[in-house]
């Protein structure tokens, strides 16, 4: 067999892999939450100076991923099965996915991080005039608080 079959052959087989395994975990997860299994130098050590690192993304049917950075790292994001709204949510608020999605995040970092917009602006000590400011909002009403108390411990 020559290198293109060859390289063929692996790449149709690895799909497969991915798809009965992303069959498997959909089926044993009857809860609706974003999942992701990271494979970061945290995860496994061996990373370090690799410069590279992975994250497998579940999305059952109406979950998001909340709006985030990766402060030390670039993302490459795979779809292996479904599809998803990328930063995508209508003007009535409605998010527009449909069906359970599986993905393949590729980071140029073995260690890319993950910082959660909401929880850094509304979680944090900033006064509540600068808020309804920075957002066109009144102090007045409830908006900042609003959100400000979703993320109290």
């Amino acid at each position: 067999m020559d290198d293109d079959q060859n390289n063929n052959l692996n790449t149709s087989t690895s799909i497969a892999q991915v798809k009965s395994y992303s069959d498997h975990l959909l089926m044993h997860h009857s809860r609706q939450l974003f999942k992701v299994l990271n494979a970061t130098m945290a995860e496994f050590p061996a990373l370090n100076g690799q410069s590279f690192s992975y994250a497998v993304l579940q999305f059952p049917n109406g979950t998001i991923n909340p709006l985030h950075t990766h402060p030390r790292s670039s993302e490459l994001l795979f779809v292996l099965m479904g599809s998803l709204e990328v930063g995508s949510i209508d003007t009535t608020n409605k998010l527009n996915a449909k069906d359970p999605a599986f993905a393949l995040s590729a980071f140029g970092s073995a260690s890319p991080g993950t910082g959660s917009v909401p929880n850094s602006v509304f979680n944090t000590t900033i006064n509540d005039q600068v808020m309804a400011l920075s957002f066109k909002t009144d102090v007045a009403m409830p908006t900042v608080h609003k959100i400000k108390s979703g993320f109290s411990s």
